[in-house]
């Protein structure tokens, strides 16, 4: 799981701990927070990003779907 500022695009934490200690509810707590500041946010578990990302780059759509993503806060 990857947390994501927009100021200076840094990356804000990286957790790669074990299953079921609460990365998830964390991740949305601080994207509901960031939503209710008037930041839009992008949700997505790893493998489900990936797989996205896989189909884009399949179907010739993967620079826009990238784009699309890194969008988010501009």
């Amino acid at each position: 799981m990857l947390f994501l500022i927009k100021e200076d695009d840094q990356c804000l934490r990286k957790a790669d701990s074990s299953t079921g200690i609460g990365k998830s509810y964390i991740a949305s707590a601080v994207g509901y927070q960031a939503c209710t500041l008037g930041y839009r946010v992008f949700y997505a578990s790893i493998p489900k990003l990936f797989s996205k990302l896989k189909m884009a780059k399949a179907d010739g759509s993967y620079f826009k779907k990238a784009a699309k993503i890194e969008r988010q806060q501009r």
